[in-house]
């Protein structure tokens, strides 16, 4: 697994940040950048158990070492960042793929961004009233993250 694909998640760490820093600016670019930190942020507990449970368990065949999942985390995150509704989208889109999702990364990323993009528009909207975390619409942005990436945590990304 290239090192590379590590690459894709900084702007997804930058935005986590962003979402600390920027929520409570005015413009629409820091709250769309605070959106997108927003859902990224609730994607961590799936990766957290994907990599930690199905990796590390020993339920599976597959085991890592500590710095192989210094490496493995972040590609997990960008991964489950898109959820089950990319994945879904990536096998319609790509069918004759022969290879894992490693070798058609770009479409995939591409797919993630536009989810995110969209879902953090919403939460820009909704973040340009000063609501608190209990606004219904931030409530809702942050279930369908949590769940999207939890049911995207069984897709073997890394290989069949």
């Amino acid at each position: 697994m290239s090192f590379l694909l590590v690459l894709p998640a900084v702007p997804f760490v930058l935005a986590a940040l962003a979402y600390f820093h920027f929520r409570n600016f005015d413009g629409w670019w820091p709250r769309l950048a605070a959106g997108a930190g927003w859902v990224a942020l609730w994607a961590l507990p799936g990766v957290l158990f994907q990599v930690g449970w199905i990796f590390f368990s020993g339920q599976t065949s597959y085991s890592i070492t500590f710095p192989e999942y210094a490496r493995v985390a972040p590609i997990a995150w960008w991964v489950l960042i898109g959820g089950h509704t990319v994945q879904t989208a990536f096998e319609a889109a790509v069918p004759s793929r022969t290879m894992t999702m490693l070798t058609e990364w770009h479409i995939y990323y591409a797919f993630v961004w536009a989810q995110t993009l969209l879902l953090a528009a919403l939460v820009a909207w909704r973040l340009s009233g000063r609501p608190g975390v209990k606004d219904p619409l931030l409530l809702a942005v942050a279930a369908f993250s949590l769940v999207n990436a939890w049911l995207g945590k069984a897709w073997p990304w890394w290989g069949s």
